[in-house]
């Protein structure tokens, strides 16, 4: 059987998390604006930048509740903020 006892502080955390801030410019976009993800940041790799940046985009649209539109071009991605 546990013991029921009244008044015991909790503890503060030893370590709080803290929000982490986005390598690309999601929160300071407006609608129609746009950024590119040169293919060099992922060497050369097209489609591994592309899963890249759109996992990121996933998580600003749920955070920040904007929608984008990711494009592959020659040379990188590049995002749309769409609203």
């Amino acid at each position: 059987m546990y013991k029921l006892q009244k008044n015991i502080p909790i503890p503060s955390r030893a370590k709080t998390k803290q929000a982490r801030t986005s390598k690309y410019p999601f929160a300071a976009m407006k609608v129609n604006m746009s950024f590119l993800v040169p293919k060099e940041e992922a060497n050369g790799d097209i489609d591994k930048l592309m899963t890249r940046i759109s996992a990121a985009a996933h998580s600003a649209r749920k955070a920040l509740n904007f929608k984008f539109a990711l494009r592959k071009m020659p040379e990188g991605v590049r995002v749309w903020r769409t609203q």
